[in-house]
């Protein structure tokens, strides 16, 4: 594999090749939420994201930070890795590979000859027990059927209804005032905002759902959720309106009540380092975490 710099052909990753996307992590899946179908369009357009073909597979490049994605097409030596990161810093000198799945490194030990791997608990995946966010059982959740508990006597006639794409305004909005309410002014919201825009401009092109709680004809919370793989789907975006007792334990609820029959699993992406999502996430009870792995070359 002696490539030269004119054989990797960057192109944009646009959403006419989700199909083709699809296709790779249904024959090859993962679990890490940046490689799933609906991340890689809805934050990808944001960070520019490429790609390139390489041996036969499709190699994602986030030229922001460097990165190349582990390829999701083809099962790679080590060895073959790391000859497409030595040649590729012909481009971009920076380049490192991340998000090595587990049962990779895992069937891989020699990898170890070829990189020096990283952990990075801020950017892990969360993954729990669709059943159990459902039922929440034990002492530990007690707490949260409680708020449930208030939140469905005091608003009885609340509504669960799924977002269209019509609901593009209402949502953003919804958005903003969240932000309001919790005086939070961050460039990671920023950015989630027009990723929130990136995904209703693509309703119809990619696998998305949502729903949407109702009290009085006003949206009080929402969430968006796509497929990670057979048995697990990823909660992308989730807010709620934090004056009223129980809203974010309920949308949780719904939406693990609307999701438990097709997959056993949720994943409820990462904690970013962020303090307050981090205890929230533990307190939850995962089931396991995927772990965000980024490389060195030895």
């Amino acid at each position: 594999m002696n490539l030269k710099q004119d054989q990797f052909k960057l192109n944009l990753l646009t959403i006419d090749l989700a199909p083709m996307i699809l296709g790779c992590l249904t024959a090859f899946p993962k679990q890490a939420c940046d490689l799933n179908l609906s991340n890689l369009f809805t934050w990808g357009q944001l960070y520019k994201l490429h790609y390139f073909i390489w041996d036969g597979a499709y190699i994602i490049y986030n030229p922001r930070y460097h990165y190349l994605a582990f390829p999701f097409c083809i099962n790679f030596s080590p060895k073959a890795l790391a000859a497409l990161v030595k040649e590729f810093r012909i481009v971009d000198p920076k380049t490192e590979m991340i998000l090595f799945p587990p049962e990779w490194l895992e069937q891989h030990p020699e990898a170890k000859e070829f990189f020096r791997f990283r952990s990075h608990e801020a950017w892990s995946d969360y993954v729990y027990l669709a059943e159990k966010l459902y039922s929440l059982p034990g002492k530990k959740l007690a707490k949260k059927k409680n708020l449930l508990s208030q939140f469905r006597r005091q608003y009885p006639y609340y509504e669960v209804l799924n977002i269209e794409q019509s609901d593009r305004d209402a949502i953003l909005e919804h958005f903003k005032q969240w932000q309001i309410d919790r005086k939070i002014k961050d460039i990671n919201l920023t950015m989630e905002y027009k990723a929130i825009k990136n995904a209703f401009l693509f309703w119809d092109k990619l696998p998305l759902d949502g729903l949407k709680i109702m009290v009085d004809n006003e949206i009080i919370a929402w969430t968006i959720f796509s497929p990670q793989t057979a048995d697990m789907a990823t909660i992308h975006f989730e807010k709620f309106d934090p004056t009223i007792k129980g809203c974010a334990q309920l949308i949780n609820w719904e939406t693990a009540k609307y999701l438990k029959s097709d997959y056993t699993y949720i994943n409820r992406e990462q904690d970013m380092g962020v303090e307050g999502l981090r205890q929230s996430k533990r307190s939850y009870e995962p089931e396991f975490m995927v772990t965000f792995t980024t490389s060195r070359l030895k």
